[in-house]
């Protein structure tokens, strides 16, 4: 029988860094641009060939983690739409190691807004579920799907899904932490503590990012706790649906939330189309949007599904 990506990584957990180390010295830290739980990211450069690239400096953590993600990036590799793993350094003195990674340029989303059109809305998202149906059908869940983690080329319409640090294999029927994700990109199986979720969270968080999108607001939903991002979400979706779905999944709601929550009826996307985003609301867009934000977990389409939506029918055959 065919091992698993997971029973492949779970044999050779250990102590020791289970990836050849390349030499430092070949490559070059210029500026740091961005920074993490776990990491801090720098620009660089290969000195031979002053070829770009991301260095991404991993904080003390286990061994076992660290592994983990190089494991997941070694699965990915040439993956579409996927940061790709180059190298991996240890320097002498701090011992902290890093992941070399390929560069790619990035414009922020919302500096986007009113410029990005249906078509550009499309080949962002549609690229970002090229890249999870490669990682799913591989058996790895992202698990921090967000704007900041979508590297997005406005001129060439490149797009990249990095940020593989809280990537998990997934084996169907297994608990997993829900200490995961972004909180305004959660979904309702995080925020209500359900352990055997699915890579269909992939799909939510990639849900809140298409709605931000649209609807020119990001994050799209903005609780201060798990409870109001909850109620949040039902105003368009429905309080019932989230009754419904902890109901069937053995869910625990504070019966002040219930109360909360069967009074909001729902008022989808209506309300929130105006004269500044009323080209990009397409029937289309807005039917995938609803289907990705599916409240319960399993009626989520695949990233496999999603991507034959017919609002990709006009980009579809450009991407490569």
């Amino acid at each position: 029988m065919k091992k698993t990506s997971a029973q492949k990584y779970q044999e050779s957990e250990g102590d020791e860094l289970n990836y050849p180390l390349g030499n430092i010295d070949d490559y070059s830290v210029n500026n740091r641009i961005g920074r993490g739980k776990y990491s801090n990211v720098f620009s660089g450069h290969i000195i031979d060939s002053g070829k770009p690239i991301v260095v991404k400096v991993l904080k003390p953590v286990r061994i076992m983690k660290i592994n983990r993600e190089i494991a997941i990036l070694n699965v990915l590799r040439n993956g579409p739409n996927i940061s790709q793993l180059l190298d991996v350094v240890k320097d002498p003195d701090s011992k902290y190691i890093s992941l070399i990674l390929n560069y790619a340029e990035n414009n922020d989303v919302k500096t986007l807004f009113g410029k990005m059109t249906t078509r550009d809305i499309a080949l962002y998202i549609y690229g970002v579920l090229r890249a999870l149906a490669f990682a799913h059908k591989n058996g790895i869940m992202h698990r921090d799907v967000k704007p900041g983690n979508i590297m997005w080329n406005q001129t060439t319409k490149e797009v990249s899904l990095i940020d593989w640090g809280l990537a998990e294999f997934y084996t169907p029927d297994s608990e997993y932490q829900v200490r995961v994700a972004t909180k305004y990109y959660k979904g309702p199986e995080l925020l209500l503590s359900y352990l055997k979720y699915t890579p269909s969270l992939d799909i939510w968080c990639l849900g809140c990012t298409l709605a931000g999108l649209l609807f020119h607001k990001l994050p799209f939903f903005k609780g201060r706790d798990s409870n109001e991002q909850i109620e949040r979400m039902c105003v368009y979706l429905g309080g019932q649906a989230m009754l419904d779905y902890a109901e069937k999944y053995d869910l625990k709601l504070s019966s002040s939330l219930k109360a909360r929550l069967s009074e909001l009826k729902g008022t989808m996307w209506a309300g929130l189309i105006n004269e500044s985003n009323r080209d990009i609301c397409t029937p289309q867009a807005l039917d995938l949007l609803t289907k990705m934000l599916t409240i319960d977990h399993n009626l989520r389409p695949t990233a496999e599904q999603a991507m034959k939506h017919p609002f990709f029918d006009e980009i579809r055959d450009s991407v490569k």
